[in-house]
């Protein structure tokens, strides 16, 4: 058996936030509706949010280096977050779910910040080029040219 190059500490994170949003949600519907008095419940997996995203750009290498011993840590977190009974028929599904919702919410999220990345590099590249130098400056002359436009008909 080959040793795992990574562990697997992000990708259970991102775990343990999506049981605890879960866990929050649940009780949140509990009484049929979400309002303002549900915010007690966020404050677990607002308090789990910056590691789980501490760490997302490893979480692709580490799913893809995962052992059986850590698939079970995985396995674990799932059961312990959301007080599952061991005996519970559809545990395996439920850790699947979990599992790939947190591979999914991991590829949004780089997605994102791609795009807004690429989206920065734009615009200074813009700016440096003096494409958009000012564009404050830039509407304004458009805005006086279409007066002078109107003045002259």
């Amino acid at each position: 058996m080959t040793e795992s190059k990574y562990d697997v500490k992000d990708i259970n994170d991102v775990v343990v936030f999506l049981c605890r949003t879960g866990s929050a949600t649940s009780l949140s519907l509990a009484d049929g509706k979400i309002d303002e008095k549900d915010i007690i419940h966020l404050g677990a997996p607002l308090m789990s949010l910056p590691a789980a995203i501490g760490g997302i750009t490893n979480i692709p290498k580490q799913f893809k280096d995962m052992d059986a011993a850590e698939a079970a840590t995985i396995h674990q977190t799932v059961v312990t977050e959301l007080a599952l009974d061991p005996s519970n028929a559809n545990i395996e599904s439920i850790v699947e779910t979990v599992a790939g919702a947190a591979l999914q919410l991991t590829a949004a999220i780089m997605a994102m910040v791609v795009a807004k990345q690429n989206a920065a590099k734009a615009v200074e590249a813009a700016a440096t080029s003096g494409e958009v130098a000012n564009p404050e400056a830039e509407a304004q002359e458009v805005s006086d040219a279409e007066k002078g436009d109107q003045a002259s008909s």
